[in-house]
């Protein structure tokens, strides 16, 4: 059963899914990362894909400011 403020979030990020659109990829990380990635998920009520694609926009970032 979700709380009033974890259905909130759910809804919110429904929304913004529907607003951009995405494709899928496939994605091989050893099995280490990808448990440490699912509990941190868990632990900041976050999805899974949420806290991958800040990561690579955080990747994204960090490569291109080295290049100014």
């Amino acid at each position: 059963m979700l709380t009033s403020s974890q259905a909130v979030l759910y809804l919110q990020r429904m929304a913004r899914d529907k607003a951009a659109p995405r494709k899928n990829y496939g994605l091989r990380l050893d099995q280490g990362t990808m448990k440490e990635l699912a509990h941190l998920a868990v632990d900041e009520d976050r999805w899974l894909n949420e806290l991958v694609e800040e990561a690579v926009r955080d990747l994204l970032k960090k490569y291109r400011d080295k290049r100014k």
